[in-house]
């Protein structure tokens, strides 16, 4: 027999939560693509002939830059009429101006994101693999800790500012709202949460962006040095060079 206890409100439904996982992960989708072309115009030689056709570096990423924010968009309004001709009541109940302006921001982050960690492979399967892998790592970690926060609030935030996280935060703020007996939201009287998580998605492309276009340019050249410095340490080097000179005494020999 079920005892009478105390009405608990609960402020996201497992539906809701199903729904923003996988919207996440459609969100998400375009990150290994984005490194995937990156990678294959660095190791296919296109960039340096573009270079010598007269193609200047910043113009080179910020074409870069417009094709894959208008990618990324067209991809986000795709779902957006997808979602919403499916009844799905994030898309339904609320006004469009929240999921668009959260989609811009995202789509900055996103593209960053992908360019960071571009710039830390230098082949272009192996990138790829890896984008695929961060991409669902980064989606499901997400939607667990979500989960996590919403059933125990006592537990630190400290990964709220994490860029899958932010975009998991504003999705489950829109999905809140729309859920079985509330109206929806607009811009106006959405939470305080919502701004936050857009304004770190924000924040945390700017150096994202930066070490991506740097190591891009200067990775190899950062690779060998951190190689030649741990062969110092490590005697390595030495070890080489000795190896090296013996080799070189037999051959005149």
């Amino acid at each position: 027999k079920d005892f009478p206890r105390e009405e608990e409100d609960v402020e996201m439904d497992i539906l809701s939560m199903s729904q923003v996982e996988v919207i996440g992960f459609s969100l998400h989708i375009v990150m290994p693509i984005f490194m995937s072309v990156l990678l294959l115009e660095r190791e296919s030689g296109l960039r340096g002939f573009m270079a010598q056709m007269g193609l200047y570096e910043g113009s080179y990423w910020c074409s870069t830059y417009v094709f894959q924010m208008i990618m990324s968009i067209c991809a986000g309004l795709v779902l957006y009429v997808a979602g919403f001709a499916a009844g799905l009541r994030l898309f339904t109940e609320n006004t469009p101006w929240p999921y668009l302006l959260a989609l811009v921001a995202w789509s900055h982050n996103v593209i960053a994101m992908s360019w960071f960690l571009a710039s830390l492979f230098r082949s272009e399967k192996v990138g790829t693999f890896m984008g695929w892998f961060c991409m669902i790592m980064f989606n499901e970690t997400s939607a667990f800790l979500i989960i996590l926060y919403e059933t125990d609030p006592d537990i630190p935030h400290t990964l709220e500012r994490f860029p899958s996280m932010s975009l998991m935060g504003v999705l489950e703020v829109l999905a809140s709202a729309s859920q079985q007996g509330m109206d929806g939201t607009g811009l106006r009287g959405i939470e305080t949460d919502y701004w936050e998580h857009v304004m770190w998605m924000l924040i945390t492309s700017v150096p994202m962006m930066f070490f991506g276009i740097l190591l891009d340019k200067r990775g190899d050249a950062l690779m060998r040095a951190t190689m030649l410095g741990l062969g110092r340490i490590t005697g390595v080097g030495r070890r080489h060079a000795a190896e090296r000179r013996e080799a070189e005494e037999k051959a005149k020999q």
